[in-house]
């Protein structure tokens, strides 16, 4: 056996024939002998006929024109399957002329197994064709971004549509902030959030967040973005996923792909050999194809020391398995990196094996190039390891289930979104578990199942809202897309889900507070149109609407009394069977519920989400008994006063109010300001017509008076001047015209009194008076009389007192009094006057008391106060003074009240309603 037959023979993995020009054997190794007697069934021998071999037709005119290939002096290779055993194997025929003295007489067939490389880049095109599908069919739009530019570096084509853009080319140009606008809806601006988006997700490995992108076309829609950090190759890149929610029910979903695109791993197969002597340390041999891998010669390699074809860092490695080789007497095999003439390299796989060439020791090397098969079984990993970073970073809940609906795998967000133990417990748990019996739309979780699985798989994918229940019993929005996965076996769908409860509440909340809008916009169109004598009705309807509309068990107003410091329930609504707190809630004073009433004076709301966790207090002890879980109060504020509150109080159950719908109440609590000063103004306006009615009749009745007295003095006048003249001696009715006179003069005074009082009192502003300057005042101008009629004046009155009044008014009040009571209140038999002055809670009262010829109540008890009215007959007096008194006071606010009997006294109390000060 020579040496070439002697390398054949021992490389099992190997196999060779050489047949004539008449397809007959002219050689072949130990592994051809193998190999056909496992495919065939028989042994071969040299001059075998090898188409008797072949059972059928079809494989027999195969290998034919195969044959006549090679016999016409062309080199190639063919891939092949067998079936042995009812194993499928692949192998590479080589095949190649044999010639001697430039004349073919027959062919070689290196037959090499390819199984293994086949299955790996069957592999690799299956996860490749899968990775495709998820990409391509993903409706949300994908891509990624590079440091430090951040410009997106590819994407799918969902990005077209949702972008507008015209085609990859144009996306790769853009970064973040090109397809966003200059300002987001926070008021930040999009290229700093951008950057700052960014930081985050590269800080923490992932971030979600809403962003508003901007169209092409100018067209802004809001969107929901996850980052996710792809650690892959020593290089960091984001991959984000966008979804459109415009619609606020379309789903987003996170189906985080490669992008790569994968290029093909191998483009044939081929292997080298080489033999050296154990001891001599050459090569003794290389065939053809490692001449090909190295680019070195047949005579160059028997020149060339073995250690310069591996890289010096495997020199070791290889030692250890060519002497194992020879020691052991098995073959090894170990990988390595060859060099290459022009000092490229590339990995190879060889197997080292000890033979004896006659005397001589050799070692094979059986050396196959596996740099492709490498880099392929890395890209594979790199793939699937991203993938499954990918898979198991994303945040939304992705499950991967069967076409029929069993469960496979899922990842780690399955198990937090349902609150599970494990996997295991999704995987062995129904699905009718985690959903309740009906949706939403009243349809059967099951039936309706069955209806979205076939649509996802009759149009590749289906997204739609469902709802779902937790291992712990709670349910749970979600929006879901299912996309089906083709593979060569079976169709598997995928289910991204992603919880939106957050977002169902907050569509909720804001059509509540629209519905609320539409509410305070209807009630304040009635109070609009409402008149004076309902708005009381109007206020008790409104507190009605509003407590059912924001679910409060009990709404009510409460209004302040600041001088009095009390507060008091005014209007109340109550829910079926809850009670009324209304009467327990009347001038309670407002240190005792500081509490509930100091805020409200800077017009802040008072929010207490559970009463039970406030601080002991009298406000919690009164909220307890009422049996008030929660509670929120809003300011009545007119002109940046508080004037009272209107509240709403939940006593079923706590409540929560979020910001948005106190605001709204707020509004509310203006209304209420506004229809109580429309209702005061209009008060205020029929008061002062009331008014104006009876100054009228007053001044009405006044002219008849007064033209009574007028027309009584000019006759008086008239009578005297005709007796002067006739009557030579006439001085008495001199006198008799100065007392007219002065009479006429009294009534022309009295009107001008009368007309600045009805004028000025609107124009005056109350000062701080001290009662007994006032009154000491009026006693200096009426001293002379005091002395002559021998007055016992008893005064009790501390200088400190102070009240608010018109000091022209309080002296005019004083004069006409206490001028009175020295005129009909002291007598011969009664000569005391008693003037003095009682503190109260909401004033002071001042009284003047005598023992004279007091007044005849029932005569005169309805019209002593009326202009004009004289109380006795010895009155030389107009009718004015009292009337002029009670009108005075009553422009400050106070009151007049009179006690009297004939010939016992009289005692006259004025109340002043501001009190400043009394010791």
């Amino acid at each position: 056996m020579n040496l070439q037959e002697q390398i054949l023979d021992s490389y099992d993995s190997l196999v060779v024939f050489s047949l004539d020009t008449s397809y007959r054997i002219l050689s072949f190794n130990k592994s051809g002998f193998l190999l056909l007697k496992q495919m065939y069934g028989r042994e071969a021998k040299i001059g075998d006929y090898i188409l008797d071999f072949f059972e059928n037709e079809r494989s027999k005119s195969l290998a034919k024109q195969h044959f006549d290939r090679a016999l016409q002096g062309e080199r190639f290779t063919v891939m092949r399957p067998f079936v042995t055993k009812g194993n499928m194997r692949h192998y590479d025929i080589m095949y190649a002329p044999l010639e001697t003295n430039n004349k073919i007489y027959g062919f070689s067939a290196l037959v090499v197994d390819i199984t293994e490389k086949k299955k790996y880049e069957e592999e690799r095109i299956r996860a490749n064709e899968m990775y495709k599908r998820l990409f391509v069919t993903s409706k949300d739009a994908i891509m990624t971004s590079e440091p430090p530019s951040w410009k997106f570096t590819t994407g799918n084509n969902t990005i077209l549509d949702m972008f507008k853009v015209k085609d990859m080319k144009e996306w790769t140009s853009l970064g973040p902030w090109h397809v966003s606008p200059e300002y987001q809806p926070d008021g930040e601006r999009s290229s700093e959030k951008a950057k700052r988006m960014i930081h985050t997700a590269m800080e923490k490995g992932s971030h979600f967040f809403e962003w508003t992108h901007r169209r092409m076309n100018g067209e802004d829609f809001p969107a929901t973005v996850q980052l996710t950090r792809v650690d892959f190759s020593e290089r960091q890149f984001l991959q984000a996923t966008v979804r459109d929610i415009t619609e606020a029910k379309k789903t987003e979903k996170e189906r985080i792909l490669n992008e790569t695109k994968f290029q093909n791993i191998f483009e044939g197969v081929s292997e080298g050999i080489l033999v050296a002597g154990y001891y001599e340390g050459s090569f003794l041999y290389a065939n053809p194809a490692i001449q090909k891998m190295t680019g070195y010669s047949q005579e160059e390699m028997i020149d060339l020391p073995p250690k310069l074809v591996h890289n010096e860092k495997d020199h070791d490695l290889v030692l250890r398995a060519v002497k194992s080789s020879k020691h052991d007497g098995e073959s090894k095999t170990i990988e390595i990196e060859f060099i290459r003439k022009d000092k490229s390299t590339f990995l190879g796989q060889a197997i080292y094996s000890f033979m004896k060439w006659g005397d001589l020791d050799c070692i094979v090397a059986f050396i196959r190039d596996i740099s492709d098969l490498k880099k392929a079984e890395k890209e594979i990993r790199d793939n699937q390891m991203r993938y499954q970073a990918l898979f198991e970073d994303s945040k939304d809940a992705i499950i991967i289930f069967k076409a029929s609906g069993e469960f496979v795998t899922g990842n780690e967000a399955v198990v937090k979104l349902f609150h599970a133990e494990n996997l295991d417990t999704c995987k062995n748990t129904p699905p009718d578990v985690i959903w309740p019996e009906f949706q939403p739309d009243g349809k059967s979780s099951f039936e309706k199942s069955e209806e979205v699985m076939r649509t996802a798989v009759e149009k590749g994918s289906n997204s739609f809202e469902w709802q779902y229940k937790k291992y712990t019993g709670e349910t749970f929005y979600a929006s879901v897309t299912l996309s089906r996965i083709d593979t060569d076996d079976e169709v598997f769908i995928q289910a991204s889900i992603r919880d939106i409860t957050e977002q169902i509440e907050t569509k909720k909340r804001l059509e509540a507070q629209n519905e609320l809008q539409n509410l305070l916009m209807r009630i304040s169109s009635k109070y609009i149109n409402t008149p004076l004598a309902d708005v009381d009705e109007a206020i008790q309807n409104s507190l009605k609407e509003i407590g059912e509309f924001v679910k409060a068990d009990r709404s009510y107003l409460f209004e302040f009394d600041y001088i009095n410091r009390t507060i008091s329930n005014t209007f109340e609504w109550c829910a079926k069977d809850i009670r009324s707190v209304m009467s327990d809630s009347q001038n309670l004073p407002m240190n005792e519920v500081a509490e509930m009433v100091d805020p409200h004076f800077l017009g802040d709301f008072i929010y207490i989400p559970d009463t039970q966790l406030m601080e002991e207090s009298g406000s919690k002890k009164i909220l307890i008994e009422q049996e008030i879980k929660s509670l929120l109060t809003v300011p009545l504020m007119h002109r940046n006063n508080c004037i009272g509150f209107v509240g709403f109080d939940s006593v079923a159950s706590k409540k929560m109010y979020s910001q948005k719908e106190i605001a709204i109440l707020k509004l509310y609590s203006d209304m209420l300001v506004n229809i109580q000063m429309r209702s005061e103004k209009e008060k205020e306006l029929q008061k002062l017509l009331h008014t104006t009615k009876e100054q009228n009749q007053r001044l009405k009745e006044f002219s008849y008076i007064t033209s009574h007295n007028i027309r009584a003095s000019v006759a008086n006048l008239l009578g005297l001047s005709e007796m002067i003249r006739v009557i030579p001696e006439s001085e008495g009715y001199l006198d008799m015209l100065k007392v007219t006179t002065e009479k006429l003069d009294n009534s022309i005074t009295n009107i001008n009194e009368l007309i600045n009082f009805e004028n000025q009192t609107s124009e005056l502003k109350k000062i701080d008076c001290s009662l007994s300057e006032a009154i000491q005042r009026v006693l200096k101008l009426t001293n002379q009389i005091i002395k002559k009629k021998e007055v016992d004046l008893k005064i009790d009155i501390e200088e400190s007192h102070m009240i608010k009044a018109f000091p022209a008014y309080l002296d005019s009040i004083f004069h006409n009094l206490i001028t009175n009571a020295l005129k009909y209140g002291i007598t011969d038999q009664s000569k005391l006057l008693e003037i003095y002055a009682n503190q109260e809670e909401t004033g002071t009262s001042v009284f003047i008391k005598d023992r004279g010829l007091g007044i005849d109540l029932d005569k005169y008890r309805e019209k002593m106060f009326k202009l004009g009215t004289r109380l006795h007959d010895t009155s030389d007096g107009q009718g004015l003074g009292l009337f002029m008194t009670k009108r005075q006071l009553e422009a400050m606010g106070g009151q007049i009240e009179v006690q009297s009997q004939l010939n016992s006294g009289t005692t006259f109390k004025l109340f002043f309603p501001e009190l400043v000060y009394a010791s």
